[in-house]
């Protein structure tokens, strides 16, 4: 009986002693982690810098303006928006992982639908001007059309399946400030990400009233180029029938309270968007083409200002060329 008690006592401090040595070494099955986590982690760790990566590239394709082909200038411009997406992406996720059944069917179906829609709204710019310098204007007509087909039947189904007014456009920029904040531990060091303070206010379903006026914003691009493919491009009856149609949506949205921060935001992108219609064919022939070049001529010949200002009447032709600029929403 002694020698058992010995010989269980010898088998007990060796399984501890293994014990004790691998908790100093990292199990075998544990797996590195890969670059998208790690990406996640610098980004959460340190936003601003990757900030001001954004904003130097947005900048210089502002820079490069008068230096490198539209489509280059794009292809920069388009890239600093994906990226600041994705970084928005990063820091509004929780650092808890969440399986899908913590969240309902429907839920994750929406933000699908949304991330679909700010991806398609970011890109169609340089789809449309790369889809001109390869195959042309049919080409490019049949891509302006296909993508109006795709985002009003996303916008659709958010609309009447969720019940989701207003939805945040890819081109609503998140500032630094509104980007979700974090606690971080003094002595651990561990960093817990706060949601975004818009979760936490209660959706309301919209009335009548106003999903009418989201669904006249929405059908407002399909309803520009089925008119402007029968009248001719001088004509007036496109112009005004897309106007119509937005100050009809903005003065019956503007009504509409209890409206989140990303839903505030869109109203107010949507409020500034009516200045397009300065630069929209046929008032700028018309009306606002001389005035807005006297401008420019007058900018060019200060000392500081015509640095920026630098070949931006060139680029404006060139801008007002593209559709997705013009007529996209």
């Amino acid at each position: 009986m002694i020698l058992d008690l010995d010989e269980f006592k010898e088998k007990k401090q060796g399984i501890s002693g293994r014990g004790d040595e691998g908790e100093g070494e990292p199990s075998s099955s544990s797996k590195p982690a890969s670059m998208e986590e790690l990406y996640c982690r610098l980004v959460k760790r340190d936003p601003v810098s990757f900030r001001l990566l954004e904003t130097l590239l947005r900048s210089s394709s502002y820079m490069a303006m008068s230096r490198l082909s539209a489509e280059l200038c794009e292809l920069l411009y388009m890239g600093s928006n994906l990226l600041q997406y994705a970084h928005d992406m990063i820091l509004q996720t929780p650092d808890t992982v969440r399986t899908p059944e913590d969240e309902e069917s429907s839920e994750v179906d929406r933000k699908k639908l949304e991330q679909m829609l700010n991806v398609i709204s970011i890109t169609e710019v340089f789809v449309e001007m790369s889809a001109r310098r390869v195959g042309g204007n049919r080409i490019k007509w049949i891509i302006i059309i296909g993508m109006a087909v795709i985002k009003v039947t996303i916008r659709i189904c958010l609309l009447f399946h969720h019940k989701r007014i207003l939805v945040s456009n890819a081109s609503t920029y998140v500032q630094l400030s509104d980007r979700p904040k974090a606690w971080i531990g003094k002595r651990s060091g561990i960093r817990i990400n706060q949601t975004h303070p818009s979760t936490y206010i209660p959706y309301h379903i919209p009335s009548r009233e106003s999903v009418m006026a989201e669904l006249c914003y929405i059908l407002k691009p399909v309803g520009h180029l089925l008119i402007y493919a029968g009248c001719s491009s001088k004509s007036w009856i496109p112009y005004l029938a897309s106007l119509g149609l937005d100050v009809y949506s903005l003065k019956h949205l503007n009504k509409v309270k209890n409206l989140t921060d990303k839903q505030s935001m869109e109203l107010e992108r949507r409020k500034w968007s009516l200045l397009l219609y300065l630069f929209r064919t046929p008032f700028y022939q018309t009306v606002s083409h001389r005035y807005i070049n006297s401008i420019l001529e007058t900018c060019d010949k200060l000392p500081v200002i015509n640095l920026i200002t630098d070949g931006l009447g060139d680029y404006l032709s060139t801008w007002r060329k593209v559709y997705g600029y013009m007529w996209g929403s």
